[in-house]
């Protein structure tokens, strides 16, 4: 009777795992619950100038999850009709010495925006520099749904030439893009008024703590900012201080139908074994 039970259970084991892993489930124990992504600690620079090679940087499994881009251009603030996170967007290219300092992941060669490790610039200095607003996109590697904890802070800080910064408040989002649905879904939207009216140097963080489900696979979280008007020799930038914590991993629909029909096929084979 042991020896029928254990091979009971090597069979559910077996049938279950070639269920997963015939639709491409099976990876996802490697991401289980507590996994956490950062784009500052999974930051990588790139390593050849002018080219995308190492974006998207990678997680600590070496998955592609955070692509640095840059919208191109135009748009509405939050709650218009074309807000500008909905844009087409252009892949940042690694610039090894951003105006002869440390590289950065830039549109081209000293050519804004540029996205560091801890945050992104956000210029603007005039119409142009404005309409390519910077964009950070994380993109599920897990091949199931999932639920996330997003939590942290965003601080934009009001940086400029000469020490000094423009008025311009700015629009901030974090965002789900549905790719079976085609949506994009609001989940953080918040827009940042310069404490004073004044060009001093200046911060203003707001705390994040969400919970975003129905993250299909394949879907996206952005992240981006956009301002509002224009003044010369402005360039803010937002720090992405966040965490996004794998709280539950969700098979989808298909998968589903797959663990039923294993369970269907070993069921009859117990029922066959025991007649």
């Amino acid at each position: 009777m042991a020896q029928r039970n254990l091979i009971t259970r090597l069979a559910v084991a077996s049938a279950a795992s070639a269920a997963l892993l015939f639709a491409g489930v099976l990876p996802a124990a490697t991401y289980g619950p507590g996994f956490v992504w950062d784009r500052s600690v999974d930051y990588d620079a790139g390593t050849v100038h002018g080219l995308t090679l190492g974006n998207p940087n990678t997680d600590s499994q070496g998955v592609g999850v955070w692509r640095m881009e840059s919208t191109n251009g135009g748009g509405d603030p939050l709650g218009g009709a074309n807000p500008w996170y909905q844009d087409d967007t252009t892949i940042q290219v690694w610039d090894n010495s951003w105006y002869g300092g440390g590289g950065v992941w830039a549109r081209g060669d000293n050519v804004n925006p540029p996205m560091g490790q801890d945050s992104i610039t956000m210029n603007v200095s005039n119409t142009g520099l404005r309409g390519t607003a910077p964009l950070v996109r994380w993109i599920n590697p897990v091949h199931a749904g999932v639920e996330l904890e997003i939590t942290g802070e965003l601080t934009v800080n009001w940086r400029g030439g000469g020490g000094q910064s423009g008025n311009v408040d700015f629009d901030v989002v974090i965002a789900h893009v549905d790719k079976q649905n085609g949506t994009i879904s609001v989940l953080f939207g918040e827009t940042f008024e310069k404490p004073h009216d004044d060009t001093t140097w200046e911060s203003l963080s707001m705390p994040v703590d969400l919970l975003a489900d129905g993250i299909g696979e394949g879907d996206e979280i952005i992240i981006s900012a956009w301002g509002l008007g224009t003044s010369g020799s402005t360039w803010p930038n937002l720090a992405d201080d966040l965490s996004f914590e794998l709280t539950a991993v969700v098979p989808e629909p298909a998968t589903m139908g797959l663990l039923a029909l294993a369970a269907g096929a070993l069921g009859g084979y117990i029922r066959r074994r025991r007649s």
